[in-house]
């Protein structure tokens, strides 16, 4: 019973080792606290340096949509005077159109109520009939401009 199982048979292997237990020093308190610190101030320089670059690119990006929103608000305002123009227009073409268009009724009430007489005038129902003519062509080109007119307000 002299050996006893729960007692290492070699004691000095067990002396061997608490020198090196002894020999490991503890790091000094200022080191301890000096890193956490320093890997802060790291993660906390390196998110601004994050935020301040998220902040310039959208500061860039807003920059961009003021120009082009300044851009399209000049291309609605020559749209909206190039609207009036043609407004302008239409009714300056409508007007003729309509003069035109008494014109021709005048002419043809006049080859009505001269019937007989033209019959024996061949040059007055020539000039009368190139006149129609003339009037009716302006006509047709004043509607071809009024088409043109309203499609282009359509299309604003």
């Amino acid at each position: 019973m002299k050996d006893l199982s729960y007692m290492p048979a070699n004691t000095e292997s067990s002396e061997a080792q608490q020198p090196a237990k002894e020999a490991r020093k503890p790091m000094p308190r200022w080191v301890v606290w000096t890193v956490p610190i320093v890997l802060w101030g790291l993660l906390v320089g390196g998110s601004y340096f994050l935020a301040q670059q998220y902040i310039t690119g959208l500061q860039q990006q807003l920059v961009q949509i003021q120009t082009s929103a300044e851009a399209l608000n000049k291309t609605v305002l020559d749209l909206h005077t190039q609207l009036g123009e043609h407004k302008e227009s239409l009714a300056e073409l409508q007007l003729q159109f309509s003069t035109v268009q008494n014109d021709l009724e005048i002419v043809k009430e006049e080859l009505s109520l001269a019937g007989s007489t033209l019959n024996s005038s061949d040059q007055t129902r020539q000039a009368l009939n190139e006149r129609i003519s003339e009037l009716s062509r302006q006509l047709e080109t004043l509607r071809g401009s009024i088409a043109k007119l309203e499609e282009a307000a359509r299309a604003y």
